[in-house]
């Protein structure tokens, strides 16, 4: 699983210490489908924690901002379905912004 890439890009989907395992093996052996599916989870964990401000701070739009958390995790299980079958394809709606955006940071 390692050699392509696939471990480090299957463990980002994992909690954020997964996230940091998946980093430190990909800074060993980088793949170009490790690196994308990184950052796609850092994009996913990005607007999760911004998610979960919102709905401190307008608790009263509950609703959306369960519509938004479950639309999260859609796009979660796509990625995680991705990694685990060796698929280079960002997430859904989001996927090519968070590309655009942390692909300087995420080689």
């Amino acid at each position: 699983m390692e050699a392509n890439g696939k471990l480090p890009a299957v463990l980002s989907y994992f909690t954020i210490l997964g996230w940091i395992i998946g980093l430190i093996l990909h800074q060993n052996k980088p793949t170009s489908l490790s690196a994308l599916h990184l950052r796609q989870t850092l994009g996913l964990y990005i607007l999760a924690i911004g998610i979960s401000i919102a709905s401190l701070a307008l608790g009263f739009l509950g609703l959306l901002i369960s519509a938004a958390n479950i639309i999260l995790l859609i796009f979660w299980v796509i990625g995680l379905i991705n990694a685990a079958t060796g698929k280079e394809v960002p997430v859904p709606v989001i996927g090519n912004f968070i590309e655009k955006t942390l692909k300087p940071y995420i080689n």
